[in-house]
């Protein structure tokens, strides 16, 4: 796929169909209203982690009004260079330093091409008119504006939600997820800078090779799971895993983007898992959990639910279900399966369960259980004997020369 594919997602969202993958699934963001509110797992430390995790992001916002307040600036990511790279996580100060005042055009150029919109705000490719490269067209950088902020939602929280998503993407170092290189006020305009991925999203990838064959799509596979094991190693959840969210930084080589609805289920200084709350996403990608109300749930099952999903796709190029909802014909039916399995019936699975191969339908019964509790781990999902087997030929692909590359450019 060339760059033009890149346009056709960034952070836009799929739509609920059953009867397969096409372009007219996709739909426009639903504002899901995910709150950054967490609980503890344990009742009885409930006190002091709450007052931990409000001082924690308080802390967030004082430099945030700093720069809300400067008329033109840019900032770097924190320094994490006294951290290793795979304990990296949210800092208690997010911006370090304010200086080097530029605009956004004079440093990376102007916004062009639209990739994308969320409901956080839009995505545009940008290119330094003057930067030397073999394809003069070719976008450096993707940019991110963050919408204004909503009449009904106050400072601290518009920055809170600003600074998390911000210190969240700038603090990831894995090969499979994309950092965010720069934070940039201009004018009232406030963006966050990201290498741009020139060959499209796993969306469009799907869509357009009907045939994947196993060796393709475990390969992918394997580094959306590893993806997500560091993010959970690191006390994060994404909460927004799909297709229009996985990009190719190279032919066959994934980037996860868009930690907007991400969620620090375990801060740095906590031994205790907090529960999450808000529903986060769309159509199949969401878990029955998160349709309860009040919901309150495990954010680690939700990205091993959605990781399921996305493999069901790459798989049989269609989703089993439109909304995991006992409405829903299709996930009732799974449902029944599930329960009639448990209780040692021989049934067969439903139709599209039944043109699984073994080794991935197995992995996805366990990764697609509607109750969270008997739902695996992502760790579970890397001790599976399938993904072992198909894993064992995986090469890391490390791209630290292409993100120290970006990070000189970004003039560090």
């Amino acid at each position: 796929m060339g760059p033009d594919a890149a346009t056709t997602a960034q952070e836009e969202e799929m739509g609920e169909e059953t009867t397969g993958i096409k372009e007219s699934d996709k739909q426009p963001d639903q504002d899901t209203t995910c709150r950054r509110r967490r609980e503890p797992a344990q009742q009885h430390e409930q006190h002091h982690h709450h007052h931990h995790h409000h001082l924690h992001l308080d802390n967030l916002l004082i430099p945030f009004k700093k720069l809300l307040h400067t008329r033109s600036t840019t900032t770097p990511p924190p320094d994490t260079t006294n951290h290793p790279k795979k304990d990296a996580i949210l800092p208690v100060n997010p911006i370090r330093s304010m200086s080097n005042p530029t605009t956004l055009r004079e440093k990376y150029g102007t916004p062009q091409t639209l990739i994308g919109r969320g409901a956080n705000g839009s995505c545009y490719a940008v290119r330094k008119p003057n930067h030397a490269s073999a394809n003069p067209t070719t976008p450096q950088y993707a940019c991110k504006e963050f919408r204004p902020r909503h009449k009904h939602e106050s400072e601290k929280e518009y920055m809170k939600k600003l600074s998390a998503e911000f210190c969240i993407g700038s603090q990831v170092h894995h090969p499979n997820l994309l950092r965010t290189r720069d934070l940039v006020l201009d004018g009232d305009h406030i963006y966050t800078v990201m290498p741009y991925c020139p060959h499209g999203d796993l969306y469009t990838y799907i869509q357009t090779h009907p045939k994947l064959s196993i060796d393709q799509i475990t390969h992918l596979f394997s580094q959306l799971i590893h993806g997500v094991a560091y993010l959970h190693k690191t006390g994060i959840a994404h909460r927004d895993l799909k297709p229009e969210n996985i990009l190719f930084s190279k032919p066959e080589h994934i980037k996860i983007i868009d930690f907007g609805s991400a969620d620090v289920y375990k801060p740095p200084t906590s031994t205790f898992n907090r529960l999450s709350h808000g529903k986060c996403g769309s159509g199949p990608y969401i878990p029955p959990e998160e349709h309860a109300s009040p919901a309150s749930y495990d954010a680690r099952k939700v990205d091993v639910w959605a990781c399921g999903i996305i493999l069901m796709a790459m798989l049989t190029h269609r989703f089993p279900w439109a909304n995991a909802r006992m409405s829903d014909v299709d996930y009732a039916a799974f449902v029944k399966y599930v329960e009639a399995i448990k209780k040692g019936d021989n049934v067969r699975p439903p139709k599209i369960f039944e043109s699984l191969p073994l080794g991935p339908r197995e992995l996805v019964f366990k990764m697609l259980q509607p109750d969270p509790t008997t739902r695996v781990q992502i760790d579970q999902v890397l001790e599976d004997e399938w993904f072992k087997k198909v894993d064992e030929g995986e090469t890391p692909d490390d791209d630290d020369d292409d993100e120290q590359k970006s990070d000189a450019e970004c003039g560090r």
